[in-house]
């Protein structure tokens, strides 16, 4: 399973601050650290689908891996992740 990771569409940075909001999952937003562009989870860009999005892997705090977030599609299954900016 690829995982394809979000870049800013303004500065092409892939380092994030998560801005959360715990009642939508799907309305999640992520501030590019370097820019300051903000995304929201929208649609799937490969099937179309409107909050379709589910969270198959939250941040892991211990690790010597950056933490970051995977979400798939539940329609067609594509994974994309999301780097944050670590702490």
């Amino acid at each position: 399973m690829d995982t394809t990771f979000v870049t800013c569409p303004k500065c092409r940075s892939k380092n994030w601050n998560d801005i959360p909001n715990t009642k939508d999952l799907n309305t999640t937003s992520f501030k590019c650290n370097r820019c300051g562009y903000v995304i929201v989870l929208g649609a799937c860009s490969k099937c179309k689908a409107e909050k379709a999005w589910e969270l198959l892997v939250g941040i892991q705090e211990k690790g010597a891996q950056r933490p970051m977030y995977r979400f798939r599609c539940k329609n067609c299954r594509r994974v994309i992740g999301i780097l944050l900016q670590p702490k």
